[in-house]
Formats: C-alpha cells, sequence, structure tokens
C-alpha cells in the first residue's frame, strides 16, 4: 500500500469523526430542526465508510471532498 493512499485513509477517516460530531451537534438542535441535515450526513459518513471497506480509491476521495466541505 502506498504512502498516498495511507494519507487518503487517514484523512477520511479523520474527516468522518469530524462529520460524526457535526451529525450529534444537528441531532440536538431542539424541535427536530436539524434532522435533514443529520441524516444526509449520516449518508455520507455510511457511503465513506463503505469506500473504506472495499478499498475504493476513487470513491474514497470523492467522499473525503464531499465531507470536508461539510459543516
Amino acid at each position: 500500500m502506498g504512502g498516498e493512499n495511507t494519507d487518503l485513509i487517514q484523512q477520511l477517516l479523520y474527516e468522518i469523526i469530524r462529520v460524526k460530531e457535526l451529525i450529534t451537534y444537528y441531532d440536538s438542535i431542539p424541535n427536530g430542526a436539524g434532522q435533514l441535515g443529520s441524516s444526509i450526513l449520516n449518508e455520507l459518513v455510511t457511503e465513506a465508510y463503505n469506500s473504506l471497506v472495499n478499498y475504493d480509491t476513487v470513491l474514497m476521495k470523492k467522499y473525503y471532498d464531499l465531507l470536508l466541505n461539510c459543516d
């Protein structure tokens, strides 16, 4: 496994952890106002995990870029 792929995996894992914290924030917004954001972010995190499990570097890069822009 090349160093570049290792870096991508570590960066993607970092973004997954960061976005999971965002999901917790969205879930805590009163009256369910954050539910849509939470469900979208949950779907992105699930797909990002799947790209790691399948070792699909093209999808890893895609989901890394998508997660990077989540706030």
